[in-house]
């Protein structure tokens, strides 16, 4: 079946049905807009952001001849929440990739990420938002779901919570993923130790990104933009000289860490039926042919 058969005509049902979800006891906090500085600093292509909006807004563009851009936190955080305000490259976006993700930025044998990527397509096809997580160098967990909204019409909501218990992906406070920590029943690892950055993205893809690299970045519609605004980040900052300062047990809790978010709760499973039912179209855990034995948290 044709994806825009599924999202165009269920579009305005299917974002009543999420409205009505987000009545929910595990819905994170709602973080304050924060400047861009406050936070964050542009890593990399500074020469391709605008900041704007007296600097509560940023865009990240992409051209064929001076190449993509990023940012990034100006701190590493063990444990948290972070979120971001996203409004994605609109029109023919195929090739295309925009990033929000957390990583330790170690060597790929040992680091630690929590990642959203959304792909870009040809005008009319709905976007896919790639995640994947990685624990000591370990990945291939990717899950792939279409957005029941237009990402290009207007700011939405994608973010992280991460503590010790588990980690939750949300979008506009919808949960979408949750990776549970069963590294003690099951010895599957997951991000505990190694502090993590905050980082943002907007670069050429085209290699994978939309058919598998079948669909090539248009450059005669270029520069494409995406627009970032929020900034906002409710997490524990590691210090190398305090490194235990997030883990001591004789601390207060942060709302992060309370019951309501070590596990999931039955709204949470509710919500996470309905995108894997209505919006999901890969899951690492159902993937046969990819694995002759499936990972074990599957």
């Amino acid at each position: 079946m044709d994806p825009r058969e599924v999202l165009l005509p269920m579009t305005t049902l299917m974002m009543m049905i999420a409205g009505s979800l987000v009545s929910a006891q595990q819905t994170p906090r709602r973080l304050s807009d924060s400047k861009f500085a406050k936070n964050y600093q542009v890593s990399w292509g500074s020469s391709n952001t605008r900041l704007m909006n007296r600097g509560s807004q940023l865009q990240l563009l992409l051209t064929n001849n001076t190449g993509g851009s990023g940012f990034a936190s100006k701190n590493k955080y063990l444990f948290g929440y972070v979120s971001m305000r996203i409004k994605l490259v609109a029109n023919e976006s195929a090739g295309t990739v925009t990033t929000f993700y957390m990583s330790s930025q170690m060597p790929s044998k040992d680091h630690d990420e929590i990642d959203f990527e959304f792909l870009g397509n040809t005008s009319g096809q709905p976007y896919i938002v790639h995640t994947n997580i990685f624990a000591n160098g370990t990945g291939d967990r990717e899950q792939q779901i279409y957005l029941w909204f237009d990402p290009t019409a207007d700011f939405h909501t994608y973010s992280i919570l991460w503590n010790r218990r588990q980690i939750i992906l949300y979008v506009d406070d919808v949960p979408i993923r949750v990776f549970a920590n069963k590294m003690a029943e099951l010895g599957v690892p997951f991000p505990l130790t190694k502090p993590m950055g905050v980082y943002a993205s907007l670069w050429n893809g085209d290699d994978w990104a939309t058919r598998g690299g079948l669909e090539k970045i248009k450059w005669n519609k270029s520069p494409f933009v995406a627009s970032f605004r929020g900034f906002g980040i409710d997490a524990c900052k590691w210090s190398s000289s305090s490194p235990r300062s997030c883990t001591k047990t004789r601390r207060p809790l942060k709302w992060w860490e309370s019951s309501m978010f070590l596990a999931k709760d039955e709204d949470t499973m509710h919500k996470l039926q309905w995108v894997k039912d209505n919006w999901m179209i890969y899951d690492y855990c159902k993937d046969f042919k990819r694995f002759l034995r499936l990972p074990p948290e599957c």
